[in-house]
C-alpha cells in the first residue's frame, strides 16, 4: 500500500538530569486519529483517501536522565475507502 507522509514534526523534547534513587520508566504512546483536511486542496486530498495524525507522546527515565517530548506526522492513506 502506497502512503503519502509528512514530514514528522518534534512538538516537544526534554532532558533532564534525575536523582540516582529515581525509578526507571518507561511510557510511550501511539495515538492515531482520521483527520480532515482543511484550506486550499481539501477537497482534492480528502478524495485521495483517509488521512491519518499519528502522534507519540513519551516518557524514558534512565539512571542519571530523563527524556521525554512528542513527535508527529500526517499520513494519506489513499487506497482506504472505509
Amino acid at each position: 500500500m502506497k502512503t503519502n507522509r509528512e514530514p514528522v514534526v518534534v512538538e516537544q523534547f526534554h532532558y533532564d538530569r534525575t536523582a540516582p534513587e529515581t525509578a526507571p520508566k518507561t511510557d510511550v504512546q501511539v495515538n492515531i486519529n482520521e483527520v480532515t483536511a482543511t484550506g486550499d486542496g481539501a477537497n482534492e486530498m480528502m478524495a485521495n483517501g483517509k488521512i491519518f495524525q499519528f502522534t507519540v507522546p513519551f516518557e524514558v527515565v534512565l539512571e542519571g536522565f530523563a527524556v521525554s517530548g512528542q513527535r508527529s506526522d500526517v499520513t494519506n492513506h489513499p487506497n482506504i475507502g472505509f
